[in-house]
């Protein structure tokens, strides 16, 4: 079924001569955090880490009184591609029984100058 059974009840246990009552959960809740309702898959696609670097031409370093130039674009977590189902839930963090925000997207530009 696709609905867990939210129930306290103690099933009995049988087997071994055990006539001891075997415990399903500690309350409702947790009945349905080990049903297979909230399962998604994890498959997913990330785009973690881009850097773009662009060198600032020789004639306009010279006319600068520079060496070389280069300016260095670079972002981290920038594209994550994965099951709606999850609703905003992040696959790659891990977290015990609670919602999980993704990562957020850093961003940093460098400027390298050399004289």
């Amino acid at each position: 079924t696709n609905i867990p059974v939210l129930s306290g009840d103690q099933l009995p246990m049988f087997g071994f001569g055990s006539t001891r009552a075997f415990e399903i959960a500690n309350n409702m809740w947790q009945m349905y955090n080990k049903s297979d309702l909230r399962v998604v898959s994890a498959d997913h696609v990330r785009l973690r880490t881009a850097s773009i670097r662009y060198q600032i031409p020789e004639n306009l370093c010279k006319k600068a009184g520079l060496g070389n130039a280069y300016v260095k674009f670079e972002g981290n977590n920038l594209l994550l591609f994965a099951s709606k189902k999850l609703r905003g839930q992040d696959p790659d963090q891990i977290s015990l029984g609670g919602q999980t925000s993704p990562l957020l997207p850093s961003y940093s530009v460098s400027i390298d100058i050399t004289f």
